[in-house]
């Protein structure tokens, strides 16, 4: 038998900070960013769909947490909330 591999005093409730407070209209996409699907599917969002968002919303906030960044979403990191 296996035994269990999860470190279950680390992870109890309580143990591990609170997430961070993006703020109310934060999205927030995860994923490998140097897996094609992700990497469209972010610059697709952030073309067709953000816009309606930020037109509704303007304090909204998209961001993208991921490993390994592709190159195609360089543009987006100069992009800064104000």
């Amino acid at each position: 038998m296996v035994p269990n591999g999860v470190d279950l005093d680390f992870y109890r409730p309580g143990v591990t900070p609170p997430a961070p407070d993006l703020g109310p209209h934060s999205l927030v996409f995860t994923g490998k960013m140097d897996f094609r699907p992700n990497v469209d599917a972010v610059l697709w969002f952030v073309d067709e769909v953000l816009p309606l968002i930020t037109s509704r919303l303007p304090d909204a906030r998209f961001y993208v947490v991921g490993q390994s960044p592709h190159s195609r979403l360089a543009p987006l990191a100069t992009t800064r909330p104000s």
